[in-house]
Order: C-alpha cells, then sequence, then structure tokens
C-alpha cells in the first residue's frame, strides 16, 4: 500500500505544467489488455516456479528434526518466504522513486518474515497443529 500510494514518477508541478505525461494514458499503455494478461501470466509462472522448487525440493530431502521426508508445514514456509522475498523484489524493480524509507519498508518487510518464522520455530508453534 505504501508504494501505491506513494511511489511518484513525476513531481506534482511537473505534472500540471506538461501535458506529453499524459500521452501514455491516452494510448493504452499502463492499462491494455495486453499488459494485463502478461502480468497475469508472470504471476503464473512464478507461482508455478515455487511450488515446483518447493515440492520436489522437501519431498526428497531428510528433514532435520526427525529424519523424514519433508512435511507440508515446511514446504509452505519455503514458498510464503519465496512469495515475500519474490514480492518485495518485485515491488523495489518496479518502483519509479526509490527513497530511504521506502527501501526500509521492503528491508523490514522481508526481515519481520524471518523474525517470525524463528520466533514460530523456537516456541514449537508449528507442531501444535499435529496434536489436533
Amino acid at each position: 500500500m505504501m508504494f501505491a500510494l506513494f511511489d511518484q514518477e513525476h513531481t506534482k508541478i511537473e505534472l500540471m505544467t506538461i501535458a506529453k505525461h499524459y500521452k501514455i494514458g491516452l494510448k493504452n499503455l499502463c492499462f491494455s489488455t495486453w499488459l494485463f494478461w502478461r502480468w497475469i501470466m508472470y504471476g503464473f509462472i512464478i507461482s508455478a516456479f515455487v511450488f515446483f522448487i518447493s515440492f520436489f525440493t522437501f519431498n526428497w530431502s531428510p528433514s532435520i528434526l526427525n529424519g523424514n521426508d519433508g512435511d507440508l508445514w515446511l514446504e509452505g514456509v519455503f514458498a510464503y518466504g519465496s512469495v515475500v522475498i519474490i514480492a518485495n523484489t518485485t515491488i523495489l524493480y518496479g518502483s519509479s522513486s526509490h527513497t530511504i524509507p521506502s527501501i526500509l519498508i521492503i528491508l523490514v518487510s522481508v526481515a519481520s518474515f524471518f523474525g517470525v518464522f524463528y520466533m514460530f520455530s523456537t516456541l514449537g508453534i508449528s507442531t501444535l497443529s499435529n496434536e489436533f
């Protein structure tokens, strides 16, 4: 939400005085059917890539705790972590203006995932679902 609200390609004064910046809207360069389906395909390819990497990697590798094959929780954590990193990298790559607060928000977003993951791992919260 922060990037949708505060990312600016041009200043307000420049947008009010130079009319050529509005050409991209009239020519459908930002909101076209092709760009919509390109983002849909990008999401599909990235999600398939994350799914297959997590599924094939953790199904045939031994788990650290008990020596069994990787379980669904481990696959899910890896997939969610990959989505967090990929989404923040896509936002970083697609934003027009980079400021110190915007970069800090991205770093805090990724670091908070790893912090919560560490907290859940040390408290044993992941094993609560097996008891029910």
